[in-house]
């Protein structure tokens, strides 16, 4: 079990400010994270597939690629506090013998970021529920991508940092104030997810907006499934414990 200092400059980079825990014992008092994370600290081998199963058994068939790549891949646990935010990474070996992390953002209990709050009820039950139960964001630590995005990093692509002319997509059928990213690839592409199509709490369609083709998404017709395949691609070089 690496010790907090090894996790700390492993994982510096990509923070402010932060302090590793490793130890349930470490933690502050009062410390706002669920039960489950301080029960993950410390844990490893058989122990440590029990307690994250447990953290993430209700959406197994949400999101069975990170599920499995949880389940099999992940060789330790620690939270971060970072500029007062909690977060748990989930360290893991690649194909190249070299240690990675995937972090994962405190649940929102049903609270998203206050923009995401008018079109909460729109999403797919299932990406509500990980959002809700499990972690409101969760993705490559070192690309900040592949993984779903926590709800204050989501944006409808009619926000002004997107800088998409107005009028093209009537034509094509949607609307930026429609359009929703909810994953990002690393690459400049989002997966978004498409409001005003959302047909059922189980239904939804989606866009990919490539940045080299941004007046012209892809459409897409199968949320979930779309987002598991991109999910794939963040945990195919991890190596099973």
């Amino acid at each position: 079990m690496p010790t907090a200092e090894v996790v700390s400059s492993e994982v510096a980079r990509w923070f402010q400010n932060p302090t590793v825990f490793v130890r349930n014992s470490d933690l502050p008092s009062g410390c706002p994270v669920p039960a489950e994370w301080k029960e993950l600290l410390g844990l490893s081998g058989s122990k440590l597939h029990d307690g994250l199963s447990h953290l993430w058994h209700n959406v197994n068939d949400v999101l069975p690629e990170a599920a499995t790549f949880v389940a099999e891949c992940v060789t330790d646990v620690s939270i971060v506090r970072d500029e007062g935010d909690y977060s748990l990474l989930y360290a893991y070996q690649n194909s190249a013998a070299k240690r990675r992390y995937y972090v994962g953002w405190l649940p929102n209990n049903g609270q998203p970021d206050a923009k995401i709050a008018p079109c909460w009820n729109l999403f797919p039950s299932g990406l509500k529920q990980f959002l809700v139960n499990v972690h409101d964001g969760w993705m490559d630590l070192a690309s900040y991508a592949l993984g779903p995005l926590p709800t204050r990093m989501m944006s409808l692509l009619s926000e002004p940092e997107w800088d998409l002319a107005e009028g093209p997509e009537v034509a094509l059928g949607w609307q930026w104030n429609n359009i929703l990213t909810t994953l990002a690839n690393g690459a400049g592409d989002y997966l978004c997810l498409d409001l005003g199509n959302c047909l059922s709490s189980n239904e939804a369609k989606c866009h990919v907006h490539l940045h080299t083709q941004p007046l012209q998404p892809e459409r897409q017709y199968d949320f979930l499934s779309v987002l598991n395949a991109w999910v794939r691609i963040g945990v195919e070089n991890a190596v099973p414990r």
